[in-house]
C-alpha cells in the first residue's frame, strides 16, 4: 500500500506535519527535562489587550501547535524554553498578526499599559497565603517592564521580532511573627519569525537567573532552519 504523498495530504495534515518538523524536541535542549506545555490565554489576555487599546487579529488562525516545555536548574534558579507554531489562514492574516505585535510594542504608552496590567495580575495571583506548616507568604514591591529588544533576523525568515517582560519583586515569608525577605526576578522573552503562513515563536524564561544567550541563539537558528526546509516539503504552509 502506497503512502499518501505529502502534496496530496490535507492542509490540516500538512500543518501538523510542519509543526512536528519544526517545534523543539528533547534532543534540542540537553539537560532540560520535558513536560507537556499548556498555552496560556483566554479572557484575561483579551481583557488586557482591550484595556491597552490593542486590536487583536480576528479569526486569522487556522491551527496552533506547541512543543513540550523544557526546564532545567534547581528550584531557586530555573530556566525554561518551549516553541509554538501558529498557522494563519492567509498571507494577509500573517501580515496583520505581525503588524499588530510590532505596532503594540513600538509604543511606549502601550508597553507601559501592558506592564501595569501584568503587575496587577502578579499582585492579584500572589495574595497572602498560609502553608500547612504555618508559613505565610506574600509578594511585595512588584515592578514590571515590557520592551522589545534587538535580535538578528534568523536566516530565511520573512519577518521577525523579539520582546521581553522583566519582573522584580520581594517574596516575604513570615512565621511566628518573624519575616524574611527574598528578592526575586523573572525574565520572560519571546522571539518570533514568519515563514509563509506560519509564525514560529521561541519562548524562554529564567527565574533568578539568565537564560543562556548562546543556547537561545542556537535554538532560534535551529527553528528557522527547520522551518526553511519544512516549508518546501509542505506546500500548504506557503499557499
Amino acid at each position: 500500500m502506497r503512502a499518501t504523498p505529502i502534496r496530496a495530504s490535507s492542509a490540516r495534515a500538512q500543518y501538523a506535519a510542519f509543526a512536528r518538523a519544526v517545534n523543539l524536541r528533547p534532543g534540542d535542549v540537553p539537560g532540560f527535562a520535558g513536560r507537556p506545555h499548556h498555552r496560556e490565554g483566554g479572557d484575561g489576555d483579551g481583557a488586557m489587550l482591550r484595556v491597552c487599546h490593542i486590536a487583536a487579529p480576528t479569526s486569522g488562525t487556522a491551527a496552533e501547535f506547541s512543543s513540550p516545555s523544557f526546564a532545567a536548574g534547581p528550584a531557586r534558579y530555573r530556566e525554561q524554553a518551549n516553541s509554538d507554531v501558529e498557522i494563519e489562514r492567509s498571507a494577509g492574516a500573517i501580515h496583520t498578526a505581525v503588524a499588530t505585535v510590532q505596532r503594540a510594542f513600538s509604543s511606549s504608552r502601550t508597553r507601559d499599559c501592558l506592564a501595569t496590567q501584568y503587575r496587577k495580575e502578579f499582585v492579584r495571583s500572589a495574595t497572602p497565603t498560609r502553608s500547612h506548616r504555618g508559613f505565610r507568604t506574600r509578594l511585595m514591591n512588584v515592578e514590571v517592564q515590557v520592551k522589545p529588544f534587538g535580535a538578528q533576523r534568523p536566516a530565511g525568515a520573512e519577518a521577525s521580532g523579539a520582546v521581553a517582560i522583566g519582573v522584580r519583586a520581594v517574596f516575604v515569608v513570615a512565621r511566628h511573627g518573624r519575616e524574611a525577605d527574598f528578592p526575586v526576578s523573572l525574565v520572560a522573552a519571546a522571539r518570533y519569525f514568519t515563514r509563509g503562513r506560519a509564525m514560529v515563536t521561541l519562548s524562554t524564561w529564567a527565574f533568578n537567573t539568565q537564560f543562556p544567550p548562546q543556547l537561545e541563539s542556537r535554538l532560534i537558528s535551529l527553528l528557522a532552519s527547520r522551518a526553511n526546509v519544512a516549508s518546501g516539503e509542505y506546500p500548504a504552509i506557503g499557499a
